[in-house]
């Protein structure tokens, strides 16, 4: 479960990147993570 959310997240991620055009992606990354995690956090 652990696997398939993480290509979940990492998909998303990406995707966000790559729509948005991201310079830093670094940090961007470590955004997106937290705010996923937060947003899952919720909503379990």
């Amino acid at each position: 479960m652990r696997t398939f959310l993480d290509i979940i997240l990492r998909s998303f991620v990406i995707n966000i990147l790559h729509l948005n055009k991201v310079e830093n992606i670094g940090r961007k990354i470590v955004e997106t993570t937290y705010d996923l995690t937060e947003a899952l956090t919720l909503i379990c």
